[in-house]
């Protein structure tokens, strides 16, 4: 807790070249109703304004922010790695640097969190997410629901789910300190650092989520991630046009086997068998493989039964 009552949360702030909207986010980030934030922020090799204007930000509000030097360009999870590792606190959360919070989405985060912790100790790796209105560049509405739009179930969060696909948005994380003890570091071969983080939580902890859009996440052609919706059929045309070669799980794989080396001491013995049939998934033959998506359920989240069929018959 902080001296005026409210908690406190830590922000962890990951910007490269974000000159053009970092402001705003900063903004709604300082303007958070009922929660005090402190932001932890690390530039990744910008060419931009990005310095002078997080510069700006630490001069008219000191003890707020906090920057982290050296390391140079180390990518969206290298720098968010980093972060994860100098952020103190109980309570932290990931920041992009182009969009923009509603006043309310620590304070609703963190109810979330509290009723969780609440019912299993805050000794229990927690991780609370929501969902996001998709909007332009100029803020102008695509979708009321990044959910809906880009076809997240966030009820698939199991950990053999979330091997395939990851249904968490960094942006939208609140962790506790707990989880991100638990987290660091995050490893090369992680796909993204939400994504690991994730991984975390199932495995050993609980995932939250809530289901209202407390973020405005904005698509301007620039973005690391974003939210695209494609039809299932234009997806799997594409997937069988790559060949074979082009098709495997290698990144899944790599971060499948980063996460068994890291905590095999912990894993109970079906998860440890779980991860070690998934990171030799491009290795089986097509029977085999087929038969280990069927029997451990490693298929992508937000597909209907007959989609599952298909994506099956064709990996």
């Amino acid at each position: 807790m902080v001296e005026d009552g409210s908690e406190e949360v830590v922000v962890l702030l990951s910007v490269f070249n974000g000159g053009r909207f970092v402001r705003e986010q900063l903004d709604s980030i300082l303007g958070q109703a009922s929660v005090r934030t402190r932001v932890v922020f690390r530039d990744d090799g910008s060419s931009d304004d990005s310095n002078q204007i997080l510069t700006e930000y630490e001069d008219r509000f000191p003890g707020r922010f906090q920057r982290l030097r050296g390391g140079g360009r180390l990518g969206a999870s290298g720098s968010f790695g980093e972060l994860l590792v100098a952020g103190s606190g109980a309570y932290l959360a990931f920041s992009d640097q182009d969009d923009v919070w509603s006043k309310e989405k620590l304070a609703v985060l963190l109810t979330r969190m509290r009723r969780i912790e609440g019912q299993h100790g805050r000794e229990k790796p927690i991780l609370v997410h929501s969902d996001m209105k998709v909007v332009g560049a100029e803020l102008e509405p695509i979708a009321d629901s990044f959910w809906k739009f880009a076809g997240v179930d966030p009820s698939r969060n199991g950990l053999d789910q979330l091997l395939v696909s990851n249904t968490v948005t960094g942006c939208t994380v609140l962790m506790n300190r707990a989880l991100a003890d638990l987290a660091k570091p995050i490893p090369r071969s992680a796909i993204l650092h939400d994504h690991w983080v994730a991984l975390c939580a199932s495995a050993f902890g609980i995932i939250g989520s809530v289901d209202s859009p407390l973020i405005l996440y904005r698509q301007h052609g620039l973005n690391a991630v974003g939210a695209h919706r494609t039809s299932f059929f234009v997806r799997l045309k594409r997937f069988m046009a790559r060949g074979p070669e082009a098709r495997n799980w290698s990144a899944r794989e790599l971060q499948a086997r980063a996460f068994l080396s890291q905590y095999s001491e912990r894993l109970p013995q079906p998860q440890k068998r779980m991860l070690e049939e998934f990171s030799l998934l491009s290795s089986d033959g097509p029977i085999r493989r087929k038969l280990k998506m069927i029997r451990y359920g490693f298929i992508p989240a937000g597909l209907g039964t007959l989609r599952r069929i298909v994506y099956v018959l064709f990996s």
